[in-house]
Parts: structure tokens; C-alpha cells; sequence
């Protein structure tokens, strides 16, 4: 899958809309806001506040799960240090979207 549309369709999922160009609409206080799209992909902070979607035990359990596929392995201890990149695999393998083999 593609950079670009892994960091699309991460911003969906975290309620971004009418994406374009790296850029798109967010919902601020009483509106929206045209931003550019947080690089998921390079920024653990931004696939932290990604994580924050996933509601409910059952998603979390998922989202560790794909995890250690991302991270190619079967320990708990080496998916802290994973990298935003295989945090954003995770995060898409977790909702479906994720395209490419593993």
C-alpha cells in the first residue's frame, strides 16, 4: 500500500474529510478547519492520537494483535518500540484498509 493512501486513509478514519493534495478538513470548535494531514506514517504522535479512535476492549485486542504482525514478531515486549510506519500498518490491518500482503 502506498504512503499516501495509508495516510489517507488513516485521516478518514480519524474524521478527516474532502482530502486533497495532503490536505484536508477537520472539525474545530464550531466548524472546520483545512489542514495538512498529519504524517502518520513518520510521527508517533500523531499515530498516538490516531489510536484514540479505537473504542472498546474488542478493537484494542485487534489493534495489538496487528501490531505483532506489523512488527513481524511474537513478542509483547518489541511492539513498544514499534515505528510510527508499522503503528499505521497496524492501525489499517485493524479497520480493513490495510492493502499488500503479510
Amino acid at each position: 500500500m502506498k504512503p499516501d493512501s495509508q495516510r489517507i486513509a488513516i485521516a478518514e478514519a480519524c474524521g478527516w474529510g474532502n482530502i486533497a493534495f495532503n490536505r484536508g478538513w477537520i472539525k474545530s470548535g464550531d466548524g472546520e478547519t483545512q489542514c495538512v494531514i498529519p504524517d502518520y506514517l513518520k510521527d508517533l504522535n500523531a499515530m498516538h492520537e490516531a489510536e484514540k479512535v479505537f473504542e472498546g476492549y474488542g478493537m484494542r485486542q485487534s489493534y495489538r494483535r496487528n501490531l505483532l504482525i506489523a512488527c513481524d514478531t511474537t513478542e509483547l515486549n518489541e511492539v513498544i518500540s514499534a515505528t510510527a510506519a508499522q503503528r499505521a500498518e497496524a492501525f489499517l490491518l485493524t479497520i480493513g484498509k490495510w492493502e499488500g500482503a503479510k
